[in-house]
């Protein structure tokens, strides 16, 4: 619904983001929410499974 979001990369894993967010930030319901620009954008993702991976490689996986 803005051209920022349509033309990201991340636009499909994203879905857009907070509605509540983009308001709270640009003060339009559809526009960005910057924060979840931020994590795809830095790949957090990949950060965190790649934090994950290396606990349970170091200290063993956990049972639920």
């Amino acid at each position: 619904a803005n051209a920022e979001c349509a033309g990201c990369d991340y636009r499909y894993k994203c879905g857009g983001g907070c509605r509540a967010s983009a308001l709270a930030i640009d003060q339009n319901p559809m526009g960005c929410d910057r924060q979840m620009c931020m994590f795809w954008k830095n790949e957090y993702d990949a950060r965190i499974r790649q934090a994950i991976e290396d606990a349970e490689a170091k200290w063993g996986k956990t049972e639920k």
